[in-house]
């Protein structure tokens, strides 16, 4: 920086000062460690090198000098810096002999020389503050230029390389390293112009003891030199300058450490490249904390999914054989309940450690969920799969965990599919993988279950979670909808306005998927209290903008609930809220439950049926003979429908035993003063049957097919014909 803002001076303008006052063209010449910075005038170097060969410590000399040489007389002087030490001198070579030099000339010179002097020193100031706002300008380029965010695992490691090659860029070091031992992560930038197995040697020894020290004590390491105390206990044979800092995870444990290293020609390390550091390393400690699982420091899904797609790719490319394990702890829920969250956590810790420490080098195990993981196993046939899932559920079964004193025992379900070249996608490979799981955990759990395409059981399963995710969207995007089918009376008293409303499903292509595919997959994934809830918000919305009511005072329109709908205890405040804000009679509105989810819990069946009685919503009980010992529930049950099963309605002219039966349902029922229904009344043939036995009202495509609730509403309330007419 010296030679640089002395380079900076004009010596013409000095030059001509000089002229001046010696009333003669002299030349001048800055030097600095007896090199020429500038010169204006004669060869001037010529005289630098006359000095040498003459006057060897001409530099040395603190107070001006006169020098004659064969070109002329010089006069040199010392140009200090702020501390008064000599940093260069200014010479002077004019023709004048030396005893022709008065005092008085040389004090004027003097004086010139101070006006350089302080031309310098400014420089040098301005040339310092420039450098330093420079490096401030880098090191928020730094901060600024490093994401901290990630929404998956290969942003992730694509953000955490990027960190390392932005501390290499910004911060004037030769080399950068982010050490995640636990993770087999190593992640390192270098200058071209360092060798590279200089640069391993000294990450393979960075990772030892170094690493151990920033991670026991949680510190800083700053280590400029041999000098420095840690350096011959930390990292001896490294040839670097090192700054070490923690990179800490969620959990408040050391996850990693960042490292930067300048060779020992550069600049120490000072406190602010370790605070700099230190910012960094947060910033690592976010990105690893948006894949990595705080608690167990194993990979989350997106890490997961990432190593699934590179087992697909590996068979498929290299014929490679690949599986993966979906594996899910065992009555988790008992353990948080009984002992508490942090005995849950526990166990979940340990079997991480037991998982990794279990499996080879090259697989990964991630936490999915609160109590589920994942394993992809590389170039693993599914027999030697299946052996390791068997290793990993007797480990486990023979694992001593112990909280407070309590014994806690744990067993796991895993689920194992092999990685299918034909027709894999990761989205259809864990699905397999947790329909296997699925299965062995409804089997009591611990214990092992293989996909194979060729189990109808795991293929029917495995259908039904495809559909699972369909279904949410569906809610979610609120494209599910309501038909209705008419239920017509066969009798003259009965021509009262009454309808089921059903629900259709309508996919991303807008075709119709049938209830007979998604209810049997949202009833096995619990998702029906969602849609029973949906239905109910729905079809009370549409009564009420229809005006209905109005026209049919005793219109009725049945809503068909589930049996886990009837046990979701805040279903019950759900509706009453909808009917509150709606104000449409509950009396119009009619709940459908099968006979055989009443008679599976009847003292729930009667509460539930009993919190809405006395608001007047009316019930009917569907599918009614298929239940053993019917009757006798019966009159437990206070419902006003009986909807007797269409597998005897269809065969009332064919079998006399189905028409027996329809006989004393209707009989009973009526005893009861319950109104009866048949459902599946295909044609004239089975409509009359039920008129002749009696039965009050019928529904089925004989009678009316199922069409669009706005429809179905728009006929009964003349809005269609309003429509037709104007």
């Amino acid at each position: 920086m010296i030679e640089e803002a002395l380079a900076q001076i004009d010596l013409s303008r000095y030059r001509e000062v000089a002229s001046r006052l010696l009333g003669q063209p002299v030349s001048c010449l800055i030097v600095s460690e007896k090199q020429c910075v500038s010169h204006v005038g004669a060869d001037m170097p010529q005289v630098v090198e006359w000095l040498e060969a003459e006057v060897p410590d001409w530099d040395e000399r603190p107070t001006p000098q006169r020098f004659e040489t064969d070109d002329g007389v010089v006069i040199t002087f010392p140009v200090t810096d702020h501390g008064g030490a000599p940093v260069a001198h200014l010479m002077v070579l004019h023709e004048f002999a030396d005893d022709q030099i008065g005092e008085s000339i040389v004090t004027s010179l003097a004086s010139l020389v101070e006006c350089v002097q302080t031309e310098f020193r400014l420089a040098e100031e301005l040339m310092t503050m420039a450098e330093e706002l420079t490096a401030r300008y880098e090191e928020l380029n730094l901060v600024y230029d490093t994401q901290d965010q990630a929404s998956d695992y290969e942003e992730t490691q694509d953000q955490l390389k990027q960190l390392v090659d932005n501390c290499l860029d910004y911060l004037n070091v030769s080399f950068a390293a982010l050490i995640l031992r636990e993770k087999k992560l190593v992640l390192y930038a270098a200058k071209p112009e360092l060798d590279a197995s200089d640069v391993q040697l000294a990450l393979d020894e960075l990772k030892g003891q170094l690493y151990d020290w920033v991670s026991a004590t949680k510190n800083v390491a700053v280590i400029n030199g041999v000098q420095d105390k840690l350096a011959a206990v930390l990292c001896a044979g490294v040839p670097f300058k090192i700054v070490a800092t923690p990179v800490v995870s969620g959990a408040g444990e050391i996850g990693g450490v960042l490292i930067t290293a300048r060779t020992y020609s550069q600049t120490d390390f000072r406190n602010n490249d370790k605070n700099l550091l230190d910012v960094m390393s947060r910033k690592a400690s976010k990105i690893v904390q948006s894949t990595y699982d705080s608690m167990t420091g194993l990979v989350k899904r997106s890490g997961f999914e990432y190593q699934v797609n590179r087992a697909i790719q590996s068979t498929r490319v290299m014929g490679l054989a690949n599986a993966v394990f979906v594996i899910d702890v065992d009555r988790m829920q008992v353990i948080n309940d009984t002992l508490g969250f942090d005995a849950g956590d526990m166990v979940i810790a340990r079997l991480a450690k037991l998982f990794e420490d279990t499996l080879r080098s090259g697989d990964t195990v991630a936490r999915l969920s609160g109590d589920e993981f994942g394993v992809v196993l590389s170039n693993c046939q599914l027999g030697q799969a299946k052996g390791i899932a068997v290793k990993f559920v007797e480990a486990i079964e023979n694992l001593r965990l112990e909280w407070n004193g309590t014994n806690v025992d744990v067993t796991v379900s895993v689920g194992v599919t092999p990685v299918d070249p034909d027709n894999a996608s990761v989205d259809s490979v864990v699905a397999s993988a947790e329909v296997a799981c699925s299965s062995i955990k409804e089997r009591g759990g611990n214990g092992v279950s293989v996909y194979r395409s060729g189990d109808e059981e795991l293929v029917r399963r495995r259908s039904y979670m495809d559909l699972v995710g369909r279904i949410q969207e569906t809610l979610r995007s609120d494209r599910f909808e309501l038909y209705c089918q008419p239920i017509v009376g066969l009798h003259p008293q009965h021509k009262e306005v009454h309808g089921e409303v059903l629900i259709r499903m309508v996919d991303e292509d807008d075709q119709m998927i049938s209830p007979g595919l998604f209810l049997p997959a949202a009833e096995r994934y619990h998702l029906m209290p969602s849609i029973d809830r949906w239905v109910v918000g729905k079809t009370v919305s549409m009564l009420q903008e229809s005006g209905v009511f109005t026209l049919h005072p005793d219109a009725i329109v049945s809503v068909n609930l589930s049996g886990q709908t009837m046990s979701d205890q805040s279903f019950v405040r759900y509706v009453h809220d909808v009917l509150d804000e709606a104000k449409i009679p509950a009396g119009n509105i009619c709940f459908e439950i099968t006979e055989t989810t009443a008679i599976s819990d009847v003292s729930q069946a009667q509460r539930f049926i009993a919190a809405f009685k006395e608001r007047g919503v009316l019930f009917s009980l569907d599918d009614f003979g298929t239940g053993l010992s019917t009757f006798s529930y019966l009159k437990q049950l206070p419902v006003d429908f009986l909807k007797i099963d269409g597998s005897f309605v269809k065969e009332i002219c064919a079998d006399p035993v189905a028409k027996t039966m329809i006989e004393a349902i209707n009989e009973v029922g009526h005893s009861m003063g319950l109104k009866t229904v048949g459902e599946f009344v295909e044609n004239d043939e089975i409509q009359r049957a039920l008129t002749d036995l009696g039965v009050d009202y019928g529904q089925g495509y004989g009678i009316g097919k199922p069409m669009p609730f706005s429809e179905y509403l728009a006929d009964v309330t003349g809005a269609n014909a309003v429509r037709d007419t104007g």
